[in-house]
């Protein structure tokens, strides 16, 4: 007969001595976890006094107005500039990933006419 590991076979007594029970098939019966009786406590006060000192800290912050500091160098920042008042690139941010892709205006607009000529994924529409 299979047993599996760790388990105990059930206690076996002859027939209609006491404690008697029929034999089982199934060797994984062991295995059956018994329900939990771990409830939740209703409150933690540490919990509690962290979400409201976390509460009261994000409602004190002021949204409206811009960061003091940013975590790009100068010369970062002076590149990025240069970059964006150029005519001549197209700046973007990617759909996934949070990068930003830099591309020349012509293959921007050769790239933008070739997805939307794929008839597979877009429909000429007469109007708006």
């Amino acid at each position: 007969m299979f047993k599996p590991r760790g388990c105990r076979l059930p206690k076996q007594t002859p027939q209609g001595g006491k404690n008697s029970s029929p034999p089982t098939d199934d060797p994984f019966s062991c295995l059956q976890r018994t329900p939990s009786t771990w409830t939740h406590p209703r409150s933690l006060p540490a919990l509690e006094l962290f979400i409201q000192n976390s509460r009261l800290d994000i409602n004190r912050l002021d949204f409206s107005t811009p960061l003091s500091y940013s975590n790009r160098s100068s010369s970062e920042r002076t590149a990025i500039d240069s970059l964006g008042n150029n005519p001549d690139w197209v700046i973007k941010p990617t759909d996934k990933g949070g990068a930003l892709v830099v591309w020349r205006v012509d293959l921007y607009k050769a790239e933008a006419a070739r997805q939307l000529s794929d008839t597979s994924s877009y429909i000429p529409q007469d109007h708006d």
